[in-house]
């Protein structure tokens, strides 16, 4: 029977964070002045590591960032840093279980916090094409500087899955019963306590913990 297989992106489909990597590749680009971008991005880094980030903090911090670059320079940067930076940072056996599930005829979802905007190319350079992801607000084509919407992050994973069910006509119970979620974090708990096959891949030490305790099994794609 087809199922949903979700996966988380940074960390577990990618070596690394595709933000803290975009942020390197601003900084080094000139598109943002190092400082204090840089000591702040790292804050944000940390707590969300330890699972304390304050995300619509942290997204209105990459929103309005992302609203000052000029909107032909952004097109070219994130086309060029997901060709060039994100290519590089695929875990190839991330990408043979992406190939095992689309043989089987099952449903990819990538389920990210980071933007939609930077995560919908780096998805589609893996062939996956339902992206849910945090998200920018915008008006009249132009980004306004502010997110939009509930964050894809922690339970609002689960919130974000449960729509995405509805906008398919599945009742959301159904939908988790036949769910397969991949992650790192201990920021997706809750989300890989909602589906029936949680799948803990290259875990952070929390979340290795935790899967220990619950017996979830533990993949290593690094």
């Amino acid at each position: 029977m087809p199922q949903t297989a979700f996966f988380d992106l940074d960390d577990t489909l990618l070596v690394g964070d595709s933000d803290v990597a975009w942020g390197r590749y601003l900084v080094t680009k000139g598109l943002v002045s190092p400082e204090p971008y840089t000591s702040q991005q790292q804050q944000f880094d940390v707590a969300y590591r330890q699972g304390i980030l304050d995300m619509e903090t942290y997204l209105t911090f990459v929103c309005s960032h992302l609203a000052e670059i000029p909107s032909d320079i952004r097109d070219s940067a994130l086309h060029d840093f997901t060709q060039v930076v994100a290519r590089d940072m695929i875990k190839p056996a991330g990408q043979q279980q992406l190939k095992v599930h689309r043989e089987q005829g099952d449903t990819i979802v990538l389920i990210t916090a980071t933007l939609l905007e930077l995560a919908a190319p780096i998805a589609k350079l893996m062939g996956i094409q339902s992206v849910i992801a945090s998200q920018c607000a915008w008006e009249d084509n132009t980004l306004t500087g502010r997110p939009k919407g509930l964050p894809c992050y922690q339970a609002g994973k689960v919130a974000r899955a449960t729509q995405y069910f509805s906008d398919c006509g599945v009742l959301a119970e159904e939908g988790f019963a036949t769910s397969i979620f991949y992650s790192d974090s201990v920021n997706d708990v809750p989300l890989l306590e909602h589906v029936a096959m949680p799948k803990v891949v290259d875990p952070d030490p929390a979340l290795a913990s935790i899967a220990a305790d619950r017996g979830w099994p533990v993949i290593h794609w690094t």
